[in-house]
C-alpha cells in the first residue's frame, strides 16, 4: 500500500513538472513568434512608406536612384516574406498575424506597382511579378523557388 501512494505521488509530481514545461515553453515560443510579428509590421510599415515616396520620385524620372532603392525595398520585402511563411508553419492564427499578413500582401502589390512604373518610365531591365502562394502546395513551393532563381 505504501509502495503505490509513492507511486502514485511520484506520477502525480512528473505529470506536474511535465505540464509546468509545456506551459513555460508555449509561452517563450508565443512571445517570440509576437516578437516576430511586431517587428514585420513595423519594417512593413516603413516599407509602405518609402514605396509611397518612390511612387511621387517617379515622375521626376531620377532612375538611378529608383532602381537601387527598389531593389533595397524588394530584398527587405523578401525577407519579410520568409518570416511570414515560417509565422505560417508555425501556425501562428491571431488578429495580429493576420493583420501583418494583410499587410504584407497590400505592400507586396504596391512594390509590384513600383516596379511596373521603373520599368516604364526608367527602362528598367526587370519584368515584375507578383507571385500569391498557398499553403500545403509542393507545387507552389517549387515555383516560388524558380522565380527567386530568377530573380537573382
Amino acid at each position: 500500500m505504501k509502495k503505490t501512494k509513492k507511486i502514485i505521488i511520484a506520477a502525480s509530481l512528473i505529470s506536474i513538472l511535465v505540464y509546468a514545461i509545456g506551459l513555460l515553453s508555449g509561452s517563450l515560443i508565443t512571445s517570440k513568434l509576437e516578437g516576430k510579428i511586431e517587428k514585420v509590421n513595423e519594417d512593413l510599415t516603413s516599407i509602405e512608406s518609402d514605396i509611397a515616396y518612390l511612387l511621387v520620385l517617379s515622375s521626376s524620372q531620377n532612375c538611378d536612384f529608383l532602381k537601387l532603392f527598389s531593389s533595397e525595398i524588394l530584398n527587405e520585402l523578401s525577407n519579410i516574406g520568409k518570416i511570414v511563411v515560417d509565422l505560417e508553419k508555425a501556425n501562428s492564427n491571431d488578429d495580429l498575424y493576420f493583420s501583418i499578413v494583410n499587410k504584407f500582401f497590400s505592400t507586396s502589390i504596391k512594390a509590384w506597382i513600383l516596379m511596373k512604373t521603373i520599368k516604364e518610365k526608367c527602362k528598367g531591365e526587370k519584368t515584375p511579378v507578383l507571385y500569391f502562394y498557398s499553403l500545403n502546395c509542393e507545387k507552389c513551393s517549387i515555383q516560388g523557388k524558380i522565380l527567386e532563381e530568377l530573380e537573382n
